[in-house]
């Protein structure tokens, strides 16, 4: 995502791309205000705060079966949307769809 020059980071154009999809996250999910971040040469890391906004309410499942994936809302489904805007845009640059560009998992901790 970049290197490290004269003790300062120079972002690569992958590393661009992350620091544009974390800017455009608050706007896109409004459950989130996101503090501060960093693009480091190959990785990220970020703060944010996730919270129930004014008219969000939980609702209990209607069915037995609950739906595969991250809940709605929640850190899962942030960092797998984000993950997935930038693979997309990375791969699109680079001209090589369909290959990963983040480790699978991701590590959180809470604040």
């Amino acid at each position: 995502m970049g290197e490290i020059l004269d003790s300062e980071m120079q972002l690569s154009e992958a590393g661009k791309i992350v620091a544009d999809e974390w800017a455009k996250t608050a706007q896109i999910r409004h459950e989130v205000e996101l503090d501060t971040f960093i693009v480091m040469p190959n990785h990220f890391h970020a703060v944010v705060w996730i919270s129930a906004r004014r008219g969000d309410r939980p609702v209990a499942p209607t069915h037995a079966v609950l739906p595969a994936g991250p809940r709605a809302k929640s850190i899962g489904s942030l960092m797998a949307g984000f993950k997935s805007a930038v693979t997309k845009r990375v791969n699109e640059y680079q001209n090589t769809a369909g290959l990963p560009f983040w480790q699978r998992n991701y590590y959180e901790h809470v604040i």
